[in-house]
């Protein structure tokens, strides 16, 4: 299979007796299935290579490769390009997990542990992927401070562990860092709680971290605006018929780009006209209904735009043929981008969201309660909701008296 990818008998020789062959073969067969992109396969390719004579310089046995070697062979090789994810970074990072598919590294003391208490947010809190890991990493930082020697005694943390590790966090305008490492805290310690250990001096001493919050979102598009928006998308490319229904599911039903990415073709329920969103936040899946206008435009980017693949995903990235691969939500984040430049928004594009306030916004000048906006929202809070749905200025302008034109303080 590297044969495909090579110009000259040299390079595939080179690949072949590379010390890590049977890596960069695994790739290729792997790059090839998914038809991934000819040079960028071939790059990668070349750079493992790379990689691989490095690697072999260094005495470092394959059973030893861990992802740091990743940083040490772009600080000697490429010192250039530190702080970047550039080809190399990839090609190297992707022969260490082919690596470790065959030789899985041991796991530290602190893996072990950070490890036990995602698996808990998993199966009995409920938080999705992403969040579960913050966590997790979070609390194994916690343990690597407190512990730096491995040798974990959890019934010897006090609270000047806890704060001596959230000073470490630099500080920023939002603290959303520190904010999230108390949560990630205070989760760890209830998990410990619930294994016998007494941990409610530690729970105590996780600090209060303010956190400035704007009281009203920075952009709000118009039913104008979103009109125009709508209209200077080319409906007559597949692209276009794609990233019209994306829109559409951002301001029907208010979704995350995230949650948009995830939806299956299995989630919508034509006879019954509902369709079951993913996760969240929370990683609860949901029911929401399935608008008419928006069932319309799912169906004929169905029909006549999303490519015959085995992918179960709705939305694709329509860059690769035969098959396409899934559209991620930076992909889909990305076409919204090129979207909000091309139609001539005056506004600075602020992200996604501001179809999401958009709609919360538009929800609350009709009139609808705040409970039934936080619930369409899949908020579990309303004070979370307050901060979507902005103020309705002119409503409130008439409901201000007149300033009296005669008369004063006798």
């Amino acid at each position: 299979m590297p044969r495909f990818y090579c110009y000259t008998e040299e390079e595939y020789e080179t690949m072949t007796s590379n010390y890590l062959a049977v890596f960069i073969k695994k790739a290729a067969v792997g790059y090839r299935k998914t038809k991934c992109r000819f040079f960028h396969a071939r790059a990668c390719l070349r750079y493992m290579v790379v990689f691989g004579n490095w690697l072999k310089k260094k005495r470092i046995p394959l059973n030893g490769v861990c992802y740091c070697h990743v940083n040490k062979f772009l600080a000697n090789l490429f010192p250039h390009l530190l702080g970047k994810v550039p080809q190399q970074k990839t090609a190297a990072r992707k022969a260490v997990s082919l690596i470790h598919k065959k030789y899985p590294p041991k796991k530290s003391v602190y893996q072990r542990e950070s490890g036990h208490f995602r698996e808990h947010l998993y199966s009995n809190r409920g938080l999705c992927k992403a969040l579960g890991v913050a966590y997790a990493q979070y609390v194994k930082d916690f343990l690597v401070y407190s512990f730096p020697n491995e040798l974990i005694h959890l019934r010897s943390l006090k609270p000047a562990n806890v704060m001596g590790f959230i000073e470490t966090i630099p500080p920023t305008a939002a603290n959303s860092n520190r904010k999230r490492a108390c949560s990630a805290l205070r989760a760890y310690f209830k998990f410990l709680e619930i294994q016998g250990q007494k941990t409610s001096q530690l729970v105590a001493s996780i600090p209060v971290i303010s956190k400035n919050r704007q009281s009203l979102p920075r952009n709000i598009i118009d039913s104008t605006s979103l009109k125009n928006f709508l209209k200077a998308i080319d409906r007559s490319t597949r692209i276009g018929k794609r990233d019209y229904a994306v829109v559409l599911c951002l301001t029907d039903l208010a979704l995350r780009i995230g949650d948009v990415a995830s939806i299956k073709l299995s989630d919508i329920n034509w006879k019954e006209g509902v369709i079951r969103i993913r996760g969240g936040k929370n990683g609860c899946p949901f029911i929401m209904p399935l608008p008419k206008r928006l069932g319309e435009v799912i169906a004929d980017y169905i029909k006549h735009a999303r490519p015959a693949t085995k992918h179960q995903h709705l939305f694709m990235t329509h860059k690769l043929c035969p098959d396409d691969t899934v559209a991620t939500g930076a992909t889909l984040h990305e076409a919204i981008q090129r979207l909000w430049i091309a139609s001539g928004l005056s506004d600075t594009f602020s992200g996604t969201h501001i179809l999401r306030h958009s709609t919360a916004t538009k929800l609350r000048k009709k009139g609808t309660p705040l409970k039934i906006i936080a619930d369409f929202l899949g908020h579990n809070s309303i004070e979370i909701t307050k901060k979507y749905a902005q103020v309705d200025i002119d409503s409130l302008r008439q409901v201000v008296q007149p300033w009296p034109k005669h008369g004063g303080v006798k």
